[in-house]
């Protein structure tokens, strides 16, 4: 089991917290909100919503711990075994999804002043608005948590493969920063998808931002452990 203590050795002032809201096409409103919450050696992000999933992040361990409060019980995945399922899925695509998405001749842009970074192909294209760190282990963090969540995204049916946000992640992290805006153009014939999230960072927790992780070490600790298929399984 995760231990979530970790969190207590926190050096002051090294924690951090991000809201991200993501956006579909041209709305106003986001289709979904996220808190992620930044320790040392663990992460902690939460879907806002009712019910919503929890996903801890252990970066000593190599583990994703994935907790469903709705149907209280939890999966555990190694970062391993997602590094094993994207190359599975690599070898599974078909020719053209390989040439578009996984080996894809990738282009990268930096304007420093404006700090605006791309990478794109011909049919995929992220863009991101970069801001300075507080500290500068909190690029490195970052870095991880988006990695690995582009990666465990990647076994939800539907979602793209992830080395073109892994690309992206590490021209923004060679520059010190970390994201305000991402902003992923998907094109398909002559559809073109556009989803945006913005990321708002505070270098503080709040009270309740301690009280959520001190639920989540209750819920590792009493929720029932299923397998990635039952897990997933609705």
């Amino acid at each position: 089991m995760i231990s979530v203590s970790a969190t207590a050795s926190t050096a002051i002032g090294q924690e951090f917290r991000i809201t991200t809201n993501v956006y579909l096409e041209q709305d106003e409103k986001p289709s979904s909100t996220n808190l992620t919450l930044f320790s040392d050696s663990v992460i902690y992000d939460f879907v806002e919503a009712s019910g919503g999933e929890v996903t801890v992040f252990d970066l000593n361990r190599g583990r994703i711990v994935l907790l469903n409060p709705a149907r209280q019980i939890k999966t555990t995945l190694t970062t391993e075994f997602l590094l094993m399922y994207v190359k599975q899925l690599r070898q599974n695509a078909s020719e053209e999804t390989n040439n578009k998405l996984f080996n894809a001749n990738l282009t990268e842009e930096a304007e420093v002043g404006t700090k605006r970074f791309s990478v794109s192909s011909d049919n995929l294209t992220y863009t991101v608005e970069g801001a300075a760190a507080k500290f500068p282990s909190a690029v490195k963090r970052f870095q991880y948590f988006a990695d690995w969540f582009a990666r465990l995204n990647a076994t939800r049916v539907g979602n793209l493969p992830p080395q073109a946000r892994i690309r992206i992640n590490q021209v923004v992290a060679d520059h010190k920063m970390i994201p305000e805006s991402v902003t992923r153009v998907l094109k398909a014939g002559i559809r073109r998808q556009v989803v945006r999230a913005t990321h708002n960072t505070n270098w503080l927790w709040t009270n309740t931002d301690r009280k959520r992780i001190a639920d989540v070490s209750n819920q590792l600790a009493e929720y029932k452990e299923v397998a990635h298929d039952a897990y997933f399984s609705r």
